[in-house]
């Protein structure tokens, strides 16, 4: 079944070449995201629209080492495969045979079997786009914009340059709401309608508020400026074998919210109890309502209850929920933990590796490592410190902010992004791959913990670091921190010193060591990400037929207080 192609992601694939109109010509080059100007050849271009079409925001901004050489089929001494070509293409033998519905056409015109000896075009819906040697990205949409551009119906033959091989991505574009876009972004204007909101604000509900509706993805909350839709939402199944009676009805509507391209995502959520009986129980509802969806994350609620639930370490009951749902839904990161910080670290204090948390934090962000949402008000007592208290229609309610990721982003963490579907690797003498990857964007890292941890030791339930195993123990049996360590053998480390050559009265403490001329401390780099390798091939020269026109290079332009948290409703 061929991946979903949404108006939503056509658009920003337009946005993204429209702000880098004429930006120059660079064989092996890539766009980059934050700096317009960087130029790309090509397949560049075409890959990174292919990958905006299916990705949108969370587009990967990489070449995935393709080139033209990626869509030369058998037919033409290649590899790639005319029923599943790169990014779930579609050869076919003649224009004429493009379907009219297609998200977005391919045409290539293949040399002797060399990239500098290639060249490709698109059209993204109606706007044409070719990059070239001699003005770089050009663009034509038959309106605004007017460049002279490489129709890719267009046929090669003696008396014109023209394509030789053709394929497309299937459509149909599905209508979400996008607007057309007819130019390139403004941050005042059209941005905001072409790119997900920068924080995901969401609700989580239950029996105790009403049934959702189409009120809700109608909403907007607002965010650096602009007004942007509910895209996430969260809602409960279960507490251990007790069913929440508007599950059923709630989870229908999540389903048809996401098929619609209303929601990126939904998690559903149980009230973990002591034994099987809760995990058992959710499953079962889910599958009962024809789930689990490709979208959906399910989100294990740990809470004390007032000692309802044991108030001691039962990770390995939790985890052993988190195994279950793992293998359930094929993907760990489908897999959400949700709590306290309190009741996390009595309950569950040693959780699978990479498990990610929404924590509960009222009127403070608890910015742990392993977070990517939290809590932040239970819609009574005004924690939201001027964000939304709730969100129609359920009026006041407990409310979620994933901070830093938009709702595609967001779904790509938790392991439900839109990807596009499998393909055949395609093998030939130059490097080439045939798909994208799925792009699951990192949570950005907290320095400042990290740098206290390395000093204090792995940072533990309570927050606060105890110590590294490797430098061993003091008397009551914890770990040493490196302050400690090094006061521990302190005196062990000066009676060395005192015994090497050269050493004098002033050099013997390490505390008052005064070596004549220490080095200047040289900062360590760090690397940085590059956009792509550049092609292995050397620039050669390219026929006459279309050296000037096509593919002559040009340089590159190159909190602290915890808070009270009440129990989840």
């Amino acid at each position: 079944m061929a991946q979903v192609v949404y108006r939503k992601n056509t658009e920003f694939a337009k946005v993204i070449a429209y702000d880098r109109h004429l930006t120059g010509y660079d064989l092996g080059g890539n766009w980059l995201p934050f700096d317009r100007s960087a130029p790309t050849d090509c397949s560049g271009c075409v890959g990174d629209e292919c990958d905006a079409v299916f990705n949108g925001t969370a587009m990967a901004w990489t070449r995935h080492d393709m080139s033209t050489e990626s869509w030369r089929p058998t037919s033409m001494n290649g590899r790639a495969d005319r029923n599943n070509g790169p990014f779930g293409s579609v050869m076919v033998d003649h224009p004429d045979q493009l379907p009219a519905n297609a998200a977005v056409l391919i045409a290539l015109h293949h040399g002797d079997g060399s990239p500098e000896d290639s060249h490709m075009w698109c059209q993204v819906d109606n706007l044409k786009i070719e990059t070239h040697g001699g003005n770089g990205t050009v663009l034509n949409d038959g309106v605004n914009y007017l460049d002279k551009v490489l129709d890719v119906h267009t046929i090669d033959g003696p008396n014109q340059y023209g394509a030789n091989n053709w394929w497309y991505i299937p459509g149909p574009i599905k209508e979400d709401g996008t607007p057309l876009c007819t130019g390139p972004s403004d941050p005042n204007a059209i941005q905001g309608r072409l790119t997900d909101a920068p924080d995901t604000l969401f609700a989580d509900v239950s029996d105790s508020q009403v049934f959702v509706d189409d009120s809700y993805t109608s909403a907007t909350y607002p965010d650096r400026g602009q007004d942007w839709p509910y895209r996430w939402i969260s809602i409960k199944s279960n507490d251990g074998d007790i069913e929440d009676p508007k599950f059923a009805a709630n989870y229908a509507w999540c389903v048809k919210a996401v098929e619609d391209g209303r929601l990126e995502g939904f998690s559903v959520y149980y009230f973990w109890r002591p034994g099987t009986v809760a995990v058992n129980t959710h499953m079962a509802m889910v599958k009962a309502a024809g789930g689990p969806h490709r979208k959906m994350v399910t989100e294990v609620d740990v809470e004390t209850d007032d000692g309802k639930n044991p108030i001691h370490d039962v990770s390995n009951q939790i985890n052993s929920d988190v195994d279950t749902l793992a293998t359930w839904l094929g993907n760990q990161a489908r897999v959400l933990g949700y709590g306290n910080c309190s009741d996390i670290g009595i309950m569950w204090p040693h959780r699978p590796a990479g498990l990610l948390m929404r924590y509960a934090g009222y009127g403070h962000n608890p910015a742990k490592p392993d977070q990517v949402a939290h809590q932040y008000t239970d819609g009574t007592h005004g924690y939201g410190g001027g964000l939304p208290e709730g969100a129609p229609p359920f009026g006041n309610c407990c409310m979620n902010s994933a901070d830093g990721l938009s709702p595609a982003q967001l779904a790509a963490v938790l392991g439900v992004g839109d990807k596009p579907p499998t393909t055949t690797p395609v093998v030939t003498t130059t490097p080439v791959v045939t798909t994208t990857p799925v792009v699951t964007p990192s949570l950005p890292p907290d320095y400042l913990q990290l740098i206290y941890a390395q000093l204090a030791g792995p940072i533990g339930p309570d927050g606060y670091g105890h110590g590294w195993p490797q430098l061993g123990t003091d008397a009551s049996g914890a770990n040493l921190t490196i302050v400690q360590f090094l006061a521990k053998y302190k005196p062990a480390l000066d009676a060395l010193l005192a015994k090497a050559p050269g050493t004098t009265a002033e050099t013997v403490s390490l505390t008052g060591y005064v070596a004549e001329a220490p080095p200047t401390p040289q900062p360590r780099r760090r690397s940085t990400a590059t956009p792509a390798t550049k092609a292995l091939a050397p620039k050669a020269a390219t026929p006459a037929k279309k050296a000037a026109a096509r593919k002559a290079t040009t340089p590159a332009a190159k909190t602290t207080a915890r808070k009270a948290t009440p129990k989840k409703k």
